[in-house]
């Protein structure tokens, strides 16, 4: 078997909606009739595409309190002599003479700032055509957004869910709340609304990312301006829902899809985070039994071309904000007191990532061979080792005395047993009643003989590296999968690392006469390898994250992914790290 086993089991309700059609597909074959419910889905369901835009020209940036900017002492903006505690240094105060200065400033430019872009806002609307009354009905946060979202043609939000346009407008105004038809204006005739014609989302880096390409369909020029305005804005983040308007659930009743998270929460204003979304995303899928799904992504490309007929054809290509990885460029942030000169006057200092290594090599004093619940270990350390008891080692060395003193009186046997209690206590404090070494430490160094798990390192960088999203919850910029259990990839019979400059995996053999020695096996270094039954079958994996980095090898990477500013492309370094480890275990597993 050879490739990846990566990704995660179907849920539940995806097993139990696939039994509720499949028992849908083969009702009317036996003695029972159809349902009137049964033949309904099946000739009269529909599916529904719905895209609403994030964008809002009229957010105002709120004018902080005295004690909130009081808050951002020691940020650039005010320093700690601008605020004034109590004498116990515990409890703030107020703000100095200085810092009311400072905040009386502050203030007044996000008053004016305010100012300029509701003037902004407010220009970008009369640019579309629309009057002063038009601009006061629509000219408020995302209002717009919210009467102009795509489904079933232009559809608006309003009281929870989304009102669908019909009729004629027999007006020669360019914008009208309700009407199909005359959005924009008369002058080539009755013209249809806006619309989705098609979308197609696409599964890449084996699902962990999503794209999506919708085709859009504008009839004059009022209508290409306004989706322009609203949705050909790269980076800007947009809500893509389908699904089926009816369905049989998991229980075989018939159920009328009714409203998603474009009615329910995206225009809420809560401060979700991309994670919160998904989450959300998730809770539709298993309430509407997987009729449902969403994609919360931002506009990466767009393009339109003028038809012959009028019409302008709009593509629009939205990607979820995972692929964000691919690009992602994060700076190493150095400690104070790592800042040194090289020979040539240069001021250099590790990185985060270097530091923390290096610190556990400097701290290991007691010579560890595991430590941190198996996330690091040390294969040069000689705890690793099994000892001889007090028993298996006077046998020995009373063997080794009667091979070399075959004639040797009871009283010599005697005196030279009651010496090894004495002799035993000394090879303890020498490690030489050791044995079971592993046969892999020819040409390991200190330096080089350190580990730790693929998992702890990916950790780390989610914890103290990557940036973060400020919303009401803080979350770095990327969400990571770091259950050890779901992250699994495909792994041969008595497969061993071949290069432990790189890494390492807890070996496992499978023949005749052949173990590692109990001083792996009986340690608590992290299982790479998992055998378990399906019925009388046998499945065998490996887990990812418990393969086992060497420091030097992290180390070297980083440095090759580094650039002259001491940015690192995250991407290439995980792209790196894969490629190390799969040359190391004879690229069976090609992650």
């Amino acid at each position: 078997m050879t490739g990846n086993l990566i990704g995660e089991q179907f849920d539940t309700y995806v097993f139990d909606q696939i039994r509720a059609r499949q028992e849908l597909s083969g009702a009317g074959f036996s003695s029972t009739l159809k349902s009137s419910n049964q033949i309904q889905v099946q000739n009269n369901k529909n599916a529904f595409i719905k895209l609403a835009s994030g964008v809002n020209f009229f957010q105002q940036t709120t004018v902080p309190t005295e004690k909130e900017f009081a808050a951002t002492a020691g940020s650039g903006v005010l320093d700690e002599d601008d605020t004034v505690c109590s004498s116990d240094n515990q409890e703030y105060t107020g703000l100095s003479e200085g810092g009311k200065e400072k905040y009386k400033l502050i203030s007044e430019q996000i008053k004016e700032n305010n100012k300029l872009q509701l003037k902004a806002a407010n220009l970008k609307l009369r640019n579309l055509g629309l009057s002063n009354t038009q601009i006061k009905q629509l000219g408020n946060k995302e209002t717009l957004a919210k009467k102009a979202i795509l489904f079933g043609g232009l559809g608006e939000l309003s009281g929870g869910k989304i009102t669908q346009r019909t009729g004629i407008s027999f007006t020669d105004s360019i914008w009208n709340p309700t009407k199909a038809y005359g959005l924009g204006g008369n002058q080539f005739g009755k013209q249809p609304m806006p619309g989705i014609t098609s979308a197609k989302i696409d599964c890449i880096n084996r699902g962990s990312i999503r794209s999506a390409t919708i085709q859009l369909k504008a009839y004059n020029t009022f209508q290409f301006q306004l989706i322009e305005l609203l949705y050909l804005r790269l980076g800007f983040t947009m809500m893509l829902e389908w699904g089926n308007n009816k369905f049989v659930n998991n229980v075989g009743n018939l159920e009328q899809l009714q409203t998603t998270l474009i009615e329910d929460m995206f225009f809420n204003n809560q401060g979700y985070s991309q994670l919160d979304v998904l989450k959300h995303i998730e809770v539709y899928r298993k309430k509407y039994s997987g009729n449902y799904d969403g994609f919360f992504g931002r506009v990466t490309n767009f393009s339109w071309d003028f038809a012959p007929d009028g019409t302008y054809n709009i593509t629009l290509n939205l990607s979820t904000l995972g692929d964000i990885i691919e690009s992602l460029q994060i700076n190493l942030p150095s400690p104070i007191n790592s800042f040194g000169a090289n020979v040539d006057g240069e001021t250099n200092a590790e990185n985060t990532i270097e530091q923390w290594l290096n610190d556990f090599v400097k701290n290991d004093t007691k010579n560890k061979a595991v430590w941190g619940n198996g996330e690091y270990i040390n294969l040069k350390s000689g705890n690793y080792v099994k000892h001889q008891t007090y028993d298996e080692y006077e046998a020995e060395q009373f063997k080794k005395f009667r091979s070399e003193n075959r004639y040797a009186t009871i009283a010599e046997n005697k005196a030279f047993k009651a010496k090894q209690a004495e002799n035993y206590k000394a090879a303890q404090k020498d490690n030489s009643i050791i044995t079971g070494k592993l046969s892999v430490l020819e040409g390991m160094t200190k330096e080089n003989s350190y580990f730790v798990t693929f998992g702890e390192l990916l950790s780390q960088i989610y914890d103290c590296i990557l940036p973060r999203v400020e919303n009401k919850n803080p979350v770095p910029i990327l969400a990571m999968g770091l259950d050890e259990k779901l992250n699994v990839i495909s792994a041969q019979p008595n497969q061993v690392s071949f290069d432990l400059n790189t890494c390492f995996i807890k070996p496992v053999f499978y023949a005749p006469g052949v173990r590692p020695p109990d001083s792996v096996q009986k340690s608590w270094m992290k299982d790479f390898f998992v055998q378990e039954k399906i019925g009388t079958d046998d499945l065998f994996y490996g887990q990812l994250l418990n393969i086992y980095l060497n420091f030097e090898f992290i180390k070297k990477t980083l440095t090759r992914n580094i650039d002259k500013e001491g940015t690192l492309s995250l991407f290439k370094f995980l792209e790196g790290v894969c490629d190390g480890i799969n040359r190391s275990l004879g690229s069976v597993q090609k992650i």
